[in-house]
């Protein structure tokens, strides 16, 4: 593999600044790096592949270190993205005239990881719904998490991405923290709800008056929620 990046993207560190985040100069470079390698690396996204895009690039358990124990606050910056994705949706339909319909999609994914992998925190068995038939069920080892899109005619962008942990998966990581830091249980429609309500916050009154926002979340089992200017309650299909 031929190794990619010279020096950062002039694009991606303009959208960067325009995030406007709360980080040490440290903290973005590491940010925009591990950015910049995720969108060019074409192997097993690991932190040494990642690293190994560069021409010149701190060790990799630098990265491994900024993810872990770097005092920087992932909700903040996913925050800031959300505020600015659900921006940059508006301002193109506005520009483009797109039809007045907000669509929201909301789905469960699986990230597999290896059958030995344990000692990684949202790490479980997880039921495969692609793979499984009625006879026969499904499992992978890995981590699940909810992806929320949206769309306005033509223009999609993914504004939101949330993990979820099962119950028993929240009572094993609480055993090793103590009672300030512990994990509460969120059920996926839980966590529907939230997306769906921090988004429609982002969205300014005078659109809001005349759009309509269509939402479909697909879970497991699957939820729909009615369409309506404003959202309806959450249905079982």
């Amino acid at each position: 593999m031929l190794t990619r990046i010279l020096q950062p993207s002039e694009k991606l560190c303009a959208f960067f600044e325009q995030l406007g985040l709360n980080l040490s100069q440290p903290q973005k470079r590491h940010l925009l790096n591990m950015a910049d390698a995720l969108l060019g690396c074409e192997d097993k996204k690991t932190l040494a592949a990642l690293q190994r895009q560069f021409v010149e690039a701190v060790d990799a358990s630098n990265m491994a270190d900024f993810l872990r124990i770097s005092p920087w606050q992932a909700a903040a910056v996913r925050a800031a993205l959300r505020k600015e994705q659900v921006l940059w949706l508006l301002t193109e339909a506005e520009r483009t005239k797109a039809a007045k319909v907000i669509y929201l999609n909301i789905d469960d994914s699986l990230g597999e990881k290896d059958k030995a992998t344990q000692y990684i925190g949202p790490v479980d068995w997880f039921h495969d719904h692609v793979e499984s038939t009625k006879k026969k069920p499904r499992y992978k080892n890995g981590f699940c998490y909810l992806t929320c899109t949206m769309r306005i005619g033509t223009y999609v962008a993914t504004v939101d991405l949330r993990l979820y942990l099962g119950e028993k998966t929240v009572r094993r990581c609480n055993r090793g923290r103590t009672k300030d830091k512990q994990l509460a249980f969120r059920s996926k429609s839980s966590l529907a709800g939230q997306n769906s309500g921090g988004l429609t916050s982002l969205i300014p009154p005078r659109l809001a008056s005349l759009c309509s926002i269509r939402q479909l979340v697909r879970l497991q089992p699957a939820y729909q929620i009615c369409s309506s200017p404003r959202l309806g309650q959450l249905h079982r299909l």
